[in-house]
């Protein structure tokens, strides 16, 4: 494979982006992320610039993906091979979200003034605890929009 320095997605051969595509599903194995990961998708776009009436053609790397909970070590570890592995090829898009689904373990709610029981820790928080089989219902809101502060 050629060294890659500052490329685009395009401008590489078929048989270079094939090499690049069996490395990253290498990658998600290797981080048993195949369940969670789709596969990366190529698009090309036709960029026309009204100023002087010329066109390009573009063609993308696209690797998106939303990682729940139990995932997200792994994202992490994806997302960080994936970017050193395509390091210097432009035209590219990396974007994995954590995501919390249906269902997904979140963890201890901390500084929470007066729910529940429990009380303040020796560390000055306050500690939220969901029990088994109890129903819990979290809202949350924000100061800086102002339908949340009506």
């Amino acid at each position: 494979m050629v060294s890659v320095v500052d490329k685009k997605w395009g401008d590489l051969s078929q048989k270079d982006r094939d090499v690049y595509l069996t490395k990253i599903a290498a990658i998600y194995e290797k981080n048993k992320a195949t369940d969670f990961m789709p596969t990366p998708t190529e698009s090309t776009e036709i960029i026309n610039k009204l100023k002087d009436g010329s066109s390009y053609t573009r063609c993308i790397l696209q690797i998106y993906a939303e990682a729940l909970p139990k995932n997200q070590e792994a994202a992490g570890k994806v997302e960080d091979e994936l970017k050193d592995l395509l390091n210097g090829i432009s035209s590219v898009q990396i974007n994995i979200h954590k995501f919390y689904g249906f269902n997904s373990q979140f963890e201890s709610i901390k500084n929470v003034a007066g729910l529940m029981e429990g009380g303040k820790r020796k560390d000055g928080y306050l500690e939220l605890k969901h029990k088994a089989g109890q129903v819990l219902i979290l809202m949350f809101w924000n100061s800086w929009n102002p339908a949340g502060n009506k």
